[in-house]
């Protein structure tokens, strides 16, 4: 074989014979079509009544965990704790529930449950608001009944 200047080599490529038949048909590569994913499963069993009576404990199964908690009714001015979930009756028992989420839990994505010592807020002390630390402090800090005499 005989190279011309400035030209490479061919590479040579077999003959494919071509058939007047539509039945024939060629593959080169085949590939595994990838099976659907199930759609996620959301769905919530309520199991009955929270031990102050304000809220349900449940029983949920999310994917392919489940979980045990309660669900509380919003009020104001007091915290979310976990995620906002809208509940939307089965037909086929009254206690199940399928769950969307209207809003997701702002702790889970900063601190690893695997880390104990993570905190999910910021560094410094502690921001104590409950019923009984607002007592104390007006108890402390109550202004008397008399007027301060001008200097």
């Amino acid at each position: 074989m005989t190279r011309r200047s400035g030209s490479s080599p061919r590479a040579k490529t077999p003959r494919q014979e071509t058939s007047n038949s539509t039945d024939a048909v060629q593959a080169s590569r085949v590939e595994a079509v990838p099976a659907p994913k199930p759609a996620s499963q959301d769905v919530v069993l309520v199991t009955g009544p929270t031990d102050d009576g304000k809220g349900m404990n449940v029983l949920r199964a999310k994917d392919d965990t489940l979980q045990i908690g309660a669900m509380r009714p919003l009020e104001e001015g007091k915290p979310i704790l976990g995620e906002l979930v809208k509940l939307k009756p089965r037909t086929e028992s009254p206690a199940l529930f399928d769950v969307e989420t209207q809003l997701p839990n702002p702790v889970q994505g900063k601190a690893k449950r695997s880390d104990p010592s993570a905190r999910p807020t910021s560094a410094g002390p502690a921001q104590v608001a409950t019923d009984t630390y607002r007592t104390g402090w007006d108890r402390i800090y109550r202004r008397s009944g008399k007027k301060s005499l001008p200097n």
